[in-house]
């Protein structure tokens, strides 16, 4: 009865306890304490700022201009003043306020923003891979604890089993009803065991003490043939070569808009006011202020701009079909993980009906043994088959959790149109 209890038990999954940390908690934990939080804060800060940046060219652009000079007057243009400093009938010393403002410039200045847009969306995809491999570390950590804590308890489970076996045998042994072979043989089943266990053991504690490091409290579940994971929208990634893709396709557009912006005219409004120290050719000082509207046209630049214009198109087409041949990847992709789950599935419910065979047998041989009317090497290889098919079970189990976990933080169906 007592070999038969214990043989009952390998039948239920692995069970958890109360000072376990599950997988989506782990995740959590150590998606908080991550210095990769940070750096996306930093990074979207620094991205938000950017565009910032750029918006400012809309708004009127003010300096404080001086300038002195001797010689010949409106020689300095290189010294790079505007308004009443620049004037021709100015000499020596002279200082004022400058505004400029563009008025229209037909998306010149939109495309400059669009492309700085663009940027922000390429740093956005490499933030989304840099999250993706941070939690694929600690997500890949949590998974060998958990098989390494399900390889322990299983081995425990068939601990308690084998140390059952070689009391029965050592007892028929000193009866005379079995030989010193068969309780060898079965001693050293037991010692390879203990050395496998002990070897797990050391092994969890080290796992232990890494998911410490991540923000894991407490020891690793351990795996269940029920796992699929729901990760948090928090912790769910976009394609990280789908939104590249598409930073590629932004980025090509911009600079095609930019360089077809530049064929067109910009009109400005520039005002300003000042005092000089002498003017010639002027006799009323007391108007020493100056406003303005001018439009720029480009003519002819020698076609560098339109050539850029045509190659940045041909880009943004390239760019596009970039994006169609990565969505095709990553539905692909998908369907691959999702079948690979399927036949995962089957393949543990296979495993799991020859587990009950193996038990059963096991059961039988270890019965006809103990009852003087069978071989030793039945129970032993029933026993084997048993230990074989638990680990592969386990082996099954971590890759049904290894899946599912992919399918959990890619936003599957995204393809990003």
């Amino acid at each position: 009865m007592r070999i038969k209890s214990i043989l009952f038990l390998l039948l239920f999954p692995l069970t958890s306890f109360a000072e376990e940390m599950s997988f989506v908690d782990f995740l959590n934990a150590a998606w908080e304490k991550s210095p990769v939080v940070k750096g996306e804060a930093l990074q979207r800060q620094a991205n938000d700022q950017l565009v910032s940046s750029v918006r400012g060219k809309y708004l009127p652009q003010v300096s404080l201009d001086a300038i002195d000079t001797t010689g010949f007057p409106a020689s300095n243009s290189g010294l790079q003043t505007d308004g009443l400093m620049a004037s021709p009938f100015r000499s020596g010393l002279a200082g004022g306020l400058v505004v400029q403002q563009t008025v229209y410039d037909f998306g010149r200045i939109q495309s400059v923003l669009e492309r700085a847009k663009a940027t922000r969306s390429l740093n956005e995809a490499r933030l989304a891979q840099e999250k993706l491999q941070y939690l694929g570390l600690v997500a890949r950590l949590y998974l060998t604890c958990a098989r390494t804590r399900s390889l322990q308890r299983n081995d425990e489970e068939l601990m308690s089993w084998a140390k059952l076996n070689l009391d029965e045998t050592a007892r028929f042994t000193k009866t005379g009803q079995r030989s010193i072979v068969d309780n060898s043989l079965v001693q050293t089943e037991v010692n390879g065991l203990k050395l496998e266990l002990d070897q797990l053991r050391k092994y969890q504690a080290s796992l232990t003490d890494q998911m410490k490091l991540y923000g894991g409290t407490k020891d690793c579940k351990a795996l269940s043939d029920s796992w699929q994971f729901t990760v948090p929208e928090s912790l769910q990634v976009d394609d990280p070569s789908l939104l590249l893709a598409k930073a590629q396709i932004e980025i090509a557009h911009a600079s095609y808009q930019e360089a077809k912006t530049n064929q067109l005219p910009t009109i400005k409004v520039m005002g300003s006011v000042g005092e000089m120290e002498t003017v010639r050719l002027v006799d009323n000082r007391d108007n020493y202020y100056a406003l303005g509207v001018g439009i720029s046209f480009p003519i002819w630049n020698g076609g560098e701009d339109a050539k850029r214009a045509e190659a940045y198109k041909s880009q943004t087409d390239y760019q596009t079909e970039n994006l169609k041949a990565a969505q095709l990847e990553y539905a692909s992709q998908l369907k691959d993980l999702r079948d690979q789950y399927d036949r995962e599935r089957e393949a543990l419910k296979v495993v799991e009906k020859d587990m009950e065979q193996v038990q059963k047998t096991i059961r039988l041989a270890s019965k006809r043994y103990h009852s003087l009317q069978g071989p030793l090497i039945d129970v032993r290889e029933a026993f084997k088959q048993l230990r074989d098919l638990s680990q592969e079970r386990i082996q099954f189990m971590n890759r049904l959790g290894s899946t599912s976990l992919q399918l959990g933080i890619l936003r599957a169906g995204e393809t990003l149109k």
